[in-house]
């Protein structure tokens, strides 16, 4: 049975940072946190598994508890932040704290102020977008703080109503179910528009769109001798007159190639996809495999280093 409780601050600052139209992916290691893990039993938020890690979007429920459906805030912002500065425990009837729509109240004997949480969801947020995994150790202890604070709050909306791990899962499955049929289609759709002329066209595009983007530098470089500023001058005339013959033909080269591929993003391949579907299938696979690749090396290195020195001289 999914717990009835109200969202913690860690469950709740993460839930804060989705949206149905932009969805936030988290790699694996991530997405097995707690906090996640809340909130799908909650059926506060949906994942859906990618190459990248986890794709997560708040449910319908998620939205209600992101913004109020109706009425003002109870509390003005500006007047709490400018009365909470209080270090002792709060007391447990003070009145809901308001924030983006969102209500909060601390929970018994707390003593981190109503700011102090605030300041602790900003650099929860921020911590969490980090790829860099060194970045992220770096701010481990600021990390454990923000949730030492988030410990000490809980929202204030009474009537949440939480599903169950029986109906999270259906719903979990029903989804995946529907958003793979549609990308599928989509998928299906292109097919027709495949072009073998222009998918065979379109390497040969970018490479010497490439070359005439290094040629025009490299030209430009020579002119105002900020390549080669040592070079003899008769050299460099020469060196000029071959940079700008290059240029014209790799210029007749990218606009033949222009007519036959057009829009070398809006290319379709042999099954289907465009370019940016492969870039960011490429992109999430290697983002993954650098996350799982750098933890273990981690782990190995700490390992030798251990063992080298236990080693004895």
């Amino acid at each position: 049975m999914a717990a009835t409780s109200n969202p913690s601050p860690a469950q709740q600052a993460l839930l804060d940072r989705l949206d149905h139209d932009n969805p936030v992916t988290l790699p694996t290691a991530a997405a097995r946190s707690t906090t996640v893990s809340a909130l799908r039993n909650r059926g506060l938020i949906h994942a859906e598994r990618t190459r990248d890690g986890w794709q997560l979007a708040p449910t319908a429920a998620g939205t209600r508890w992101q913004r109020r459906d109706h009425g003002t805030p109870i509390t003005p912002v500006g007047t709490e932040l400018a009365a909470d500065s209080r270090t002792e425990p709060h007391s447990h009837e003070t009145a809901p704290f308001e924030h983006e729509g969102l209500l909060w109240k601390p929970v018994p004997g707390a003593t981190a102020t109503f700011p102090q949480l605030l300041q602790a969801r900003a650099a929860f947020s921020d911590i969490m977008d980090l790829w860099n995994l060194w970045r992220r150790d770096q701010r481990e202890d600021e990390l454990a703080a923000a949730c030492a604070v988030f410990d000490q709050w809980q929202r204030a909306e009474p009537d949440f109503q939480p599903w169950t791990d029986h109906d999270i899962t259906a719903w979990e499955q029903d989804l995946d179910k529907r958003r793979r049929q549609e990308r599928a289609r989509d998928r299906l759709a292109r097919l027709p528009l495949h072009d073998p002329g222009r998918d065979q066209n379109r390497p040969a595009l970018l490479e010497q769109q490439s070359h005439l983007d290094s040629t025009c530098n490299h030209l430009h470089g020579l002119q105002e001798r900020t390549v080669y500023p040592a070079m003899d001058p008769v050299r460099r005339e020469r060196k000029i007159r071959d940079s700008e013959t290059t240029l014209e033909r790799v210029t007749t080269n990218v606009t033949k190639l222009q007519a036959r591929v057009g829009d070398p993003d809006a290319v379709v391949d042999i099954d289907g996809y465009l370019p940016r579907h492969r870039r960011e299938r490429n992109r999430s696979t290697l983002q993954w495999w650098r996350h799982d690749e750098l933890t273990r090396l981690r782990t190995l290195v700490a390992d030798l280093q251990t063992h080298s020195r236990r080693k004895p001289d």
